[in-house]
């Protein structure tokens, strides 16, 4: 067993394959490597006898892996006979075969065979591995090395967590959407609060203007103190001035100072 095996870089393995197929329509594996068990790093080399690919192919693969990884799909691990094995899955799974382009000596009997959905399948002497996609977190594709001479293509990868800053803003969003429900729940406390005192909505101008009309032609504004008229006043003064004109005589018939005389 590699010294820098790890259960996540182990289990990427297999992932990545899927990805791969799907981005490059290659297949064949020429082998795995682990390359740095802090760092939760690996690569995979698979054949390649084309032209090297551009940052933006390498970026793709990353995109459809970690968006199969999120899925969670689950992750079959089989210890079978090796002759069992090669019979059960001679046809492979989405065209991947079971194994690399140079099987396991001979003398290995038993095959670790992993399969994941119907997305790939590969074999190895030993675990460990996840059971769900969604346990890897997210892969992040780092480079290649492109060997044309050998017809061989490595990608470097590592598994990270999920996006722990992401995750963050999310709960930090949702913090911020509790608390301005919270504010307005407060603020309609406080209008309900106002308009049992004055029967309308002060902080609501065209709601004010309209239901001051109201009152007056009701007679509730005659139920104010001479403090709460001043209130009332100096905060719509602004919001009263386009309705002067309808409101002043109304405003004198029932013995309320207009707006425009008491803030001269």
């Amino acid at each position: 067993m590699s010294k820098n095996k790890t259960i996540e870089v182990n289990t990427a393995h297999y992932v990545i394959k899927g990805a791969i197929k799907q981005v490059l329509n290659k297949t064949v594996t020429d082998k795995v490597t682990f390359r740095n068990k802090k760092k939760k790093e690996g690569s995979i080399t698979i054949f390649y006898d084309e032209e090297m690919p551009n940052d933006s192919t390498l970026k793709e693969i990353e995109t459809v892996v970690n968006e199969f990884i999120q899925q969670g799909k689950p992750i079959i691990h089989e210890s079978l006979p090796r002759v069992e094995a090669e019979e059960k899955y001679k046809d492979g799974v989405n065209g991947i075969s079971l194994h690399t382009r140079v099987p396991l000596p001979e003398k290995v009997e038993t095959l670790e065979v992993v399969v994941v959905d119907d997305w790939c399948i590969g074999c190895t002497t030993q675990g460990p591995f996840f059971e769900n996609t969604k346990e890897l977190g997210r892969i992040e594709v780092l480079r290649y090395n492109h060997r044309p001479q050998k017809n061989q293509l490595d990608i470097v990868f590592s598994v990270k967590p999920l996006d722990v800053n992401n995750n963050n803003n999310n709960n930090n969003n949702n913090n911020n959407n509790n608390n301005n429900n919270n504010n307005k729940k407060k603020k309609n406390n406080k209008n309900n609060q106002k308009e049992e005192r004055y029967g309308f909505n002060i902080d609501t101008p065209n709601s004010a203007s309209e239901c001051l009309l109201n009152s007056i032609l009701n007679d509730k504004i005659l139920n104010l103190n001479d403090q709460q008229k001043q209130d009332l006043i100096k905060r719509h003064q602004e919001q009263f001035t386009s309705h002067l004109t309808l409101l002043t005589n109304s405003f004198y018939c029932k013995g309320f100072k207009a707006a425009s005389s008491n803030n001269k």
